[in-house]
């Protein structure tokens, strides 16, 4: 008498769309966290120099100069 297995009749773990979601989410982090870094060091925050205003810049449109 021959008993049938469970683990005969299963695929194979690569077939399971789980394991991929499951696999994916670290890796897409993983990149998002190299791309962040990358950005990080190849574009600096542009420093504000000693001579700038605490006042907003005017808009293209704008002739109010601010002063009265």
């Amino acid at each position: 008498m021959k008993h049938s297995t469970t683990i005969d009749a299963e695929e194979p773990w690569y077939r399971n769309p789980w394991v991929w979601l499951i696999i994916a989410i670290p890796s897409l982090t993983v990149a998002g966290c190299m791309l962040t870094i990358y950005l990080a060091i190849t574009r600096p925050h542009i420093l504000v120099g000693a001579g700038s205003t605490d006042a907003p810049p005017a808009t293209a449109g704008s002739t109010d100069t601010g002063r009265e």
